[in-house]
């Protein structure tokens, strides 16, 4: 282990504040002092995510489907994250259960309101209008 007395650590710290950096400054942001911030524009593994997340609430809705369907498994970690969160269920009664992933209630409500989002996204006033 070595030792460093004060007055030459002292001396180390005047020349490191007193150095100039050695890279110069490209981006006119930091000559400004402005500090950049996230877009407010979705990034596309996020529009990706809404995508998978009503793909999966409208199936449910329109078609149930089985729990061990095809359809299941390729989007399990969505299936698997509406489930949970309580958005899909296959409870009919409070002892009653079936073999199909059903919307709930709850999950209607996320289902308007991503397809609002998507709507923004694309533009798109009334989806269900074709020319």
């Amino acid at each position: 282990m070595s030792v460093i007395y004060v007055k030459d650590w002292l001396k180390r710290q005047a020349k490191t504040t007193n150095s100039k950096s050695q890279s110069n400054l490209n981006i006119t942001w930091d000559i400004l002092g402005a500090t950049p911030t996230r877009s407010q524009d979705l990034a596309d593994n996020e529009i990706e995510h809404i995508v998978a997340f009503f793909i999966v609430l409208d199936k449910a809705a329109r078609t149930p489907f089985k729990l061990k369907s095809n359809f299941a498994r390729e989007a399990a970690l969505y299936v698997a994250t509406c489930a949970s969160l309580g958005f899909i269920t296959n409870q009919i009664e409070l002892e009653e259960f079936s073999s199909e992933w059903n919307i709930t209630p709850m999950g209607l409500d996320l289902l308007g309101e991503l397809d609002e989002i998507i709507r923004g996204i694309t533009g798109e006033d009334n989806p269900h209008i074709t020319d």
